[in-house]
């Protein structure tokens, strides 16, 4: 019989944990309830000279938290679900995805700043020019 050998448990911090992690590295979030759902919002300047954009990211233990752009109105979006959320990352990435004990802060922040910063360059250009995963056939998943 073979024994399982686990590694350390993991722990998943909480909403509470992950709030003070979140003010002590972007002092100008704050917890809220958005659309009924714990969360936190905050302004993001992904460039010098670029809009604020005020972001709500909602809470989903350990699932991926969600995150929205609450104003401005971004205008013309790829790399967005169509329920309005951020398409952050790709799962299958284990460079750049959400495991149950990530930290907020340091993952879903800088991801969402990278984001807004890819978002605008899509506005003067038609052209997306972060990283996206290509989704042209269930084969053909590839992170570029």
């Amino acid at each position: 019989m073979t024994r399982r050998v686990k590694g350390p448990r993991r722990r998943v911090p909480d909403y509470y944990e992950q709030g003070r992690l979140l003010r002590m590295l972007f002092p100008q979030f704050r917890p809220t309830t958005w659309k009924g759902h714990k969360a936190w919002i905050g302004g993001l300047q992904p460039d010098p000279g670029s809009d604020t954009y005020d972001v709500a990211i909602v809470y989903r233990g350990p699932k991926a938290p969600r995150v929205y752009v609450v104003s401005p109105t971004l205008g013309k979006c790829t790399h967005m679900y169509k329920e309005g959320n951020l398409c952050l990352f790709y799962p299958k990435d284990p460079g750049r995805r959400w495991e149950d004990d990530s930290i907020i802060a340091k993952t879903i922040v800088p991801w969402t700043i990278s984001w807004l910063h890819f978002h605008e360059l899509y506005q003067e250009t038609d052209v997306w020019q972060g990283p996206e995963v290509r989704h042209d056939s269930r084969d053909d998943r590839k992170v570029s």
